[in-house]
């Protein structure tokens, strides 16, 4: 299944909160807390946008760690073109986003803003 929307991120209220801002405003939706399910989840399903943490577990219960370029190796294997944003506090945000060649997101940033601009660049209006 395409979803508009698939995230990875261990903090259950981000999770949350751009779930229910994404199904607010008609985006689907589907999101993961670890590595491990993230992965599971690609082998099935691909995203219009990949929204990914910097810093999550490998597996649910697991040490958190910065796995964000792991994660868009997993990405970019299952679907080569994807567009890809990396949000997260940590300060290595802007360096994870430019050696992966993605684009950056603060959480400073709230989740319906970021599901806001997204939803414009897939209606067409972005």
């Amino acid at each position: 299944m395409l979803y508009d929307i698939l995230q990875v991120e261990d903090e259950p209220i981000v999770r949350e909160s751009t779930q229910h801002n994404a199904q607010r405003i008609g985006l689907s939706y589907l999101g993961a807390a670890c590595l491990d399910d993230f992965s599971s989840i690609l082998k099935e399903h691909k995203a219009r946008y990949y929204i990914i943490d910097g810093n999550f577990p490998e597996e649910t219960g697991g040490q958190v760690k910065e796995l964000a370029d792991s994660a868009v190796k997993i990405i970019r294997t299952a679907d080569p073109d994807a567009k890809i944003i990396v949000y997260s506090s940590s300060m290595s945000a802007d360096k994870i986003a430019e050696r992966n060649k993605i684009e950056a997101y603060s959480k400073s940033v709230l989740p319906r803003l970021l599901v806001a601009d997204l939803s414009e660049r897939i209606s067409g209006k972005k």
